[in-house]
């Protein structure tokens, strides 16, 4: 009987890569073979590490949620730099820039 497919809520906290990529790819055993063939380029890019227990899955699927943008990322937007004396403002409307 065939198996259903995997997905990241019933992988253990460390998993095999062969999971992880089911959980990803689904079964297509192309499409496994393939990712696991690119974990050593995707750790170049901040995929998590494997341990002798696996890779741990929380990060894994945080790792795939910053790629894909799907939840959003402290480092996201720059932090907000107080104005300068002297530099156009679009918020304030109609004022003229005065240079003191």
């Amino acid at each position: 009987m065939p198996r259903g497919r995997i997905t990241f809520d019933q992988l253990p906290l460390f998993a095999s890569d062969r999971e992880i990529a089911e959980a990803v790819v689904g079964r297509d055993i192309e499409k496994v073979e393939r990712l696991l063939l690119s974990l050593p380029k995707l750790e170049a890019c901040g995929f998590p590490k494997r341990t002798p227990d696996g890779r741990y899955t929380p990060a894994v699927r945080d790792f795939y949620d910053r790629v894909h943008r799907a939840r959003p990322s402290e480092t996201a937007t720059a932090p907000r730099q107080p104005q300068e004396d002297g530099q156009w403002n679009p918020k304030k409307k109609g004022r003229a820039l005065h240079r003191v």
